[in-house]
Formats: C-alpha cells, structure tokens, sequence
C-alpha cells in the first residue's frame, strides 16, 4: 500500500464541498469549519488522511477526527474545537515515525484503532460498526508507512513509500450507511 501525489490538485479546501479524490473509497473526509485550516499544508504537513470516528473513547457518541500527515498523527475532539479562529488543539499527536504497528480490534457494535508505541499498545479511538472498513485501510496504511520507516533506519533497500490502494470490494458495501450488504444485492 502506499501513497503518490498523483492525485488532482485542489484549491478550495476551504469550502463545503471538500475535493474528494476518487480513492475508491475516500480518506479525506470533509472536515468541520473549525478543521479546515489543517488542510493548508503543503509538504510533510500536507493532509494525507482526515477520517471522522462517531465514538469517543469511552463508547458513547461523539465525533472525533484523526488527521494524519505525512509526519504526524493528530485527533481532534468535535465538542473541544476552537470556534475563535485559532487551529484547534488535538486531543492526542504522535509523531508517524514512532508509531510501529497499528492495528483494528473488533468491539461490540464497534471497534478501537491501536497502536504500539515504544513497546506499549495505545488504543487512539473508537469507532462504530459503519466506521470499521475506512479504519482498517487506515490501520493498513500505517502499519505499511510503520515498515517503511523501520526499513529506513535499518539502512535496508529503501522500497518506494506506501501510497493508498484502491478498495476493490467497495461495491459490497452500502453507499448510505456503509455497511456490508447481503451477498447478491446491489
């Protein structure tokens, strides 16, 4: 898995109707008012994924946001966003380098993002059942990026960086609620 600039330029992140870039399925998801600003960078801080969890930690309803660039992974409480024109703090940021594995753990209704981290398992959100299939492309892309930065500080054959791949089952799944549909229905 791995992820190009090879996608279309977009010069209005800021309005209501957020470029999306036809990644099958996408992982740049409109983000609130009060997030846009962090679509702005360019470079290792440019915006690669912005997903929204519908759970907080402790498995009630709220919506959260993970952001990931390049270099850093970012989550934004939506009840604790800045409304004064100033960048919201996030909830939690850890450096992408750090990270050495991620991975998705099944809940009841619902599941966690994990990752491992100087040898200790973090859980960073929670999402529901609807949520699971764009947090385990996200786990899958870290966990790839986690490998290619652990190649590099070997000094091993340096392999191209992960990009997204496409989500080839992306008709299995129902375009309003995101769930998987029964075998033969369209």
């Amino acid at each position: 898995m791995t992820f190009r600039d090879s996608r279309p330029a977009c010069d209005d992140w800021k309005s209501e109707t957020v470029c999306q870039y036809n990644l099958v399925m996408s992982l740049i998801e409109p983000l609130p008012p009060s997030l846009q600003m962090l679509t702005t960078g360019d470079g290792a801080d440019r915006v690669v994924i912005a997903v929204k969890s519908d759970l907080s930690l402790n498995g009630t309803y709220n919506e959260e946001w993970l952001v990931i660039s390049k270099e850093r992974l970012r989550i934004f409480r939506l009840d604790a966003l800045s409304s004064n024109g100033r960048p919201p703090a996030s909830r939690l940021e850890i450096a992408i380098a750090e990270i050495k594995s991620m991975r998705t753990e099944s809940l009841i209704g619902g599941g966690a993002l994990l990752a491992t981290i100087d040898g200790q398992t973090l859980e960073l959100l929670r999402f529901s059942n609807s949520r699971q299939r764009v947090f385990r492309k996200v786990s899958k892309y870290l966990n790839d990026l986690a490998e290619y930065h652990e190649a590099i500080a070997k000094g091993e054959e340096q392999k191209p960086e992960p990009v997204l791949e496409n989500d080839i089952d992306e008709e299995k799944y129902c375009s309003d609620c995101a769930l998987l549909l029964p075998e033969g229905s369209t």
